[in-house]
């Protein structure tokens, strides 16, 4: 498996790994929560024209995603997904430290994102990855509770 940035052409198969990751959790959002979590193409292509989306590949398949956004000396983390067959097989962890590497080299000082509780996996990832809850963080996120999460970064 190798992780590298994703290119315009490959927008259904992130939408796919998007959609495979986050169905099993679909109740657990509200319409408009979901639809924003799992994005479509268009807004697939959006996200890497802000920013930068790299992609877990083996065989020329996508495995998982994640995509950052950039706000003044910190990077945002718009969206991530790993293939349900593959997580736990540290297919996140290594996105993660894609992502974290980009970071120190263009001198960003920490990275942010927001999750839901009903997603205790993810949670635990970001967290062994360094990730801390922001307390107090809780927000009204298209009609679902989110929470925040965030890394400063070592010089």
């Amino acid at each position: 498996m190798h992780i590298r940035i994703a290119n315009i052409n490959e927008c259904a198969q992130i939408e796919a790994i998007f959609q495979n990751a986050f169905s099993p959790f679909r109740d657990y959002y509200t319409q408009a929560s979901y639809e924003y979590t799992v994005v479509d193409q268009k807004e697939i292509l959006r996200r890497m024209k802000e920013g930068v989306t790299w992609v877990a590949v083996e065989d020329d398949k996508i495995h998982g995603t994640v995509s950052i956004a950039f706000k003044e000396d910190w990077l945002y983390i718009t969206g991530m997904a790993v293939n349900t067959k593959l997580q736990g097989k540290k297919i996140g962890y290594k996105l993660l430290l894609t992502l974290e590497d980009y970071a120190h080299k263009n001198k960003h000082k920490k990275m942010w994102l927001g999750t839901t509780r009903f997603l205790p996996r993810a949670i635990a990832l970001y967290e062994a990855f360094g990730f801390k809850y922001i307390e107090g963080s809780d927000y009204l996120w298209h009609g679902s509770t989110a929470i925040r999460f965030e890394k400063i970064l070592q010089k």
